[in-house]
């Protein structure tokens, strides 16, 4: 198998800007606040936009950057102050795609032509201990999440009276954070799942890239969305989905913006924006 390289995301995708003026040959760029910068190596998108132009950033010195330009879109030159952030991109999305393509075909023909019950055995066997090993090296990008989903979920929320030792899966045995519920996202959604959120919960909902035959339901835990007011809402990369929706969000109060990129069929219902 031909696995294409997934760069980590960072959670809300928090920008800076570049301080120095650069060609469109520069390859070291200066940044504002290097905290900023993801795990390297991975993507950054300088500007915004269709005129924007995604960086692969091998190294940083301090604030210094040393980038590949025009990895995306053409390298141009960019005053100081242009904004450079960790964005989802068209690569990440064709790369999730690609590797998800090519594991399905794998599944598709386990053992070839000549299958026979050890054959299957033994390379459904291989398959595992290949996921295994590369699930903790996070070759796949997997990182903290499942791959795969393998039923129907609900997940709870409580700020105030929830743990995350819990199991999430009865108001009694919620989750304290919406990090934790974001964990128990599969990379593919293959059955429904739904997260409410009892109360308010003083966090940004972040729903992160997702290829979904079903849907997500991210809602308060009753019909009256003031009862559950968060910071803002962030769903990128989001694919895929049924009866006219991926992510649904609902009865939430936000605070700051609901922003949607790179998602499709993303529903918000019943909700209180800023």
């Amino acid at each position: 198998m031909t696995w294409q390289t997934m760069y980590k995301g960072l959670v809300n995708s928090p920008e800076t800007t570049i301080t120095n003026n650069i060609s469109e040959s520069d390859t070291i760029i200066y940044v504002l606040d290097p905290a900023r910068v993801p795990e390297l190596p991975n993507l950054m998108t300088l500007g915004t936009g269709t005129n924007a132009e995604t960086v692969l950033v091998t190294a940083i010195n301090d604030n210094a950057l040393t980038v590949q330009r025009g990895f995306q879109g053409i390298a141009k030159s960019w005053p100081a102050g242009t904004v450079i952030a960790r964005n989802f991109t068209e690569y990440d999305h064709a790369a999730f795609k690609a590797n998800i393509e090519e594991l399905a075909d794998g599944l598709n023909d386990l053992a070839g032509e000549d299958r026979t019950d050890e054959t299957v055995k033994g390379n459904a066997d291989a398959l595992a201990g290949h996921l295994a090993e590369t699930v903790q090296d996070n070759v796949h990008g997997l990182g903290d999440r499942p791959m795969v989903s393998t039923g129907d979920k609900t997940y709870y929320i409580d700020g105030t009276n929830g743990s995350d030792s819990n199991d999430g899966l009865t108001p009694a045995t919620a989750f304290k954070t919406w990090d934790k519920a974001r964990k128990q996202i599969p990379i593919l959604l293959t059955h429904p799942y739904e997260i409410r959120i009892i109360g308010n919960l003083n966090e940004t909902i972040y729903v992160p890239p997702t290829m979904m035959t079903t849907y997500l339901n991210i809602c308060g835990d009753t019909d009256t969305a003031s009862n559950h007011k968060v910071k803002g809402i962030k769903i990128h990369g989001c694919i895929g989905g049924s009866e006219g929706g991926s992510v649904a969000v609902r009865y939430l109060e936000s605070s700051g913006i609901i922003e949607v990129q790179g998602s499709v069929y993303v529903v918000v219902i019943n909700c209180n924006p800023r």
